[in-house]
């Protein structure tokens, strides 16, 4: 049992990584300090960030594997606050 529970947070733990150098893609992608160009990076919390200029960002949508699966989600997400709208109209006691 112990072991399976070190694999989860194995696995939880890489996708926090992940997640962590998603994000900083995300930063670096949208930053552009022009001072750092000549050096084409500088340190922000021990990580190196490389400054690109506007031509050289990507669009937003770039760094999305699937629309589809985006725009589903969101469709579902929109259904429930509906959902919940109409739940919360007839009876605005109702939590969820």
């Amino acid at each position: 049992m112990a072991a399976a529970e070190r694999k989860k947070q194995q696995v939880r733990d890489e996708i926090q990584q992940l997640r962590q150098e998603f994000h900083d893609l995300i930063q670096q992608n949208l930053r552009y300090d022009p001072v750092c160009v000549c050096a084409a990076y500088h340190h922000t919390n021990d990580r190196v960030a490389h400054s690109l200029p506007t031509s050289e960002q990507l669009p937003r949508e770039s760094f999305e594997l699937d629309p589809e699966l985006r725009a589903k989600l969101e469709l579902e997400a929109q259904q429930k606050v509906t959902l919940y709208s109409v739940r919360r109209a007839i009876d605005p006691h109702v939590l969820i």
